[in-house]
């Protein structure tokens, strides 16, 4: 029995319109490199502190004539944009648009590999200083960050100008010390591997929307217990997963969960703790990078989610990758 979906506060079916990803191949610095400029939203993930106007994804819709996103005034150290590249990438320049010349105060950049410990690139720079500024305080890194933060430091901030777009002199990707990435194969974009099948009743499209690079509003399961469901992922080959992204409709809790790896389909060995599903990792955010896979250092065939306790609820999964790598 289908159950009538729940109206969601926002979802990302602009992606639609967007450019299919693509894999890049490691490559130096360069703003043409994957990332760089041009429509970036299916490349890119972004999250903002402070008072910002409007979806920070027109940052990097490849437009430089938006007039719909403006930061709020307020003290600078209130604000911050993190850019999520997915795999680690070495950036060496910047460059900020906006519709006026006015002060932003004063900013830095800074790099991580984990959104918690950061580090910090360059100097402190004043923003805004030209409606195409380009920012050379990156030139010194020499390190790869999957995680970069344009983090306010002091002065105040101005709702005046329209802050149009953000571009990046970015490097091709640089694999994890395990050799896991995101855009290797079966990890993002469209796939038919891996097969995905499910004991869940299943409200509203069916489970290959997970894979199909589609960010609309095409699957959801119906309102049900999660203890004892699955959702399993067959990679009809061994592979090492460290970590898996999903994308929901809103940010409503889905019950709580583990990850178990199987190389028979039959014995299933647990990976990492429980986590909750549909949690996101930054507020306003409706991603969940999946750190419970962290620990993992076998590889399997077949993986899955396995319920523990609480309830599903019909919260559309517009979209579910994998870091991993063939063994």
């Amino acid at each position: 029995m289908i159950t009538k979906k729940k109206k969601t506060r926002w979802t990302r079916n602009f992606y639609a319109f967007g450019p299919k990803r693509t894999v890049a191949p490691p490559s130096p610095p360069d703003y043409l490199s994957l990332g760089g400029k041009g429509d970036r939203r299916r490349d890119i993930y972004i999250t903002s502190g402070g008072s910002w106007q409007g979806s920070p994804f027109v940052y990097i819709n490849g437009s430089l004539t938006d007039t719909s996103n403006w930061i709020n005034g307020g003290n600078t150290s209130d604000f911050y944009l993190i850019f999520d590249l997915h795999d680690a990438h070495i950036i060496t320049e910047a460059i900020w648009y906006q519709s006026g010349v006015t002060s932003q105060g004063n900013w830095k950049w800074q790099g991580s590999n984990n959104a918690t410990d950061w580090t910090d690139i360059g100097g402190i720079f004043a923003l805004g200083t030209s409606t195409a500024q380009t920012i050379t305080t990156l030139n010194s890194n020499t390190n790869s960050y999957r995680y970069y933060r344009l983090q306010g430091v002091s002065g105040t901030t101005s709702s005046g100008p329209f802050i149009q777009e953000i571009e990046f002199k970015i490097g091709g990707r640089t694999t994890n010390v395990n050799g896991t990435l995101y855009t290797n194969p079966y990890g993002i974009g469209l796939r038919t591997t891996p097969v995905i099948t499910s004991n869940a009743s299943i409200g509203f499209g069916n489970l290959s929307q997970l894979t199909n690079n589609s960010w609309t509003n095409e699957f959801f399961p119906n309102i049900q217990a999660a203890a004892g469901k699955e959702f399993k992922f067959d990679f009809l080959t061994p592979h090492l997963i460290d970590e898996s992204t999903w994308w929901f409709g809103d940010n409503t809790a889905m019950g709580v969960w583990k990850w178990q790896g199987s190389t028979d389909n039959s014995n299933w060995t647990d990976i990492g703790p429980s986590f909750t599903l549909g949690a996101t990792i930054n507020a306003g955010s409706w991603m969940q990078s999946q750190q419970e896979l962290k620990s993992n250092s076998a590889y399997y065939r077949y993986y899955r989610i396995f319920g523990i306790s609480g309830n599903i609820t019909n919260t559309y999964i517009l979209e579910v990758e994998f870091r991993l790598i063939a063994q």
